[in-house]
């Protein structure tokens, strides 16, 4: 399953590099510009936009919001559960464009089904972290 996610959002992270290197799709507002790999700009923006920032969204969104909030063992729960969480992961990402938002939407909804299938914060954190140097990299 964590396999699974992995290629799902890198393929999705891909798919957005190369709509917006295509000029299909604007960059993402919060989008930091290109810093050469010796810089020390790079590993500080991998650092906290790729590192600390993910942890922070998962631990408020998934690890509160959705695991606190939708505590109910019905399947409309869970699934209400997961749209919400995706809203908000998707609102914390500051998208002013419809379309960027509905991308952050869809992975917000990849993270918060990971947290329900696993059972473990860890794994939305870890794809969040994957998804959030993939972008900066391929940036």
């Amino acid at each position: 399953f964590i396999t699974l996610m992995l290629l799902i959002i890198g393929a999705l992270n891909l798919l957005i590099a190369w709509l917006q290197t295509d000029n299909k799709l604007p960059a993402f507002i919060n989008t930091v510009g290109h810093f050469d790999i010796n810089d020390g700009g790079f590993w500080l923006n991998i650092l906290l936009v790729g590192i600390i920032l993910p942890i922070l969204e998962q631990l408020l969104v998934t690890g509160f919001l959705f695991n606190y909030a939708f505590r109910g063992s019905r399947p409309v729960t869970a699934v209400v559960g997961i749209v919400i969480s995706a809203i908000f992961f998707a609102i914390l990402q500051f998208q002013p464009l419809m379309m960027s938002f509905v991308i952050q939407l869809w992975f917000g909804l990849l993270f918060a089904m990971s947290y329900l299938y696993t059972r473990r914060i860890e794994v939305p954190i870890c794809l969040n972290i994957f998804s959030a140097i993939l972008m900066i990299v391929l940036a």
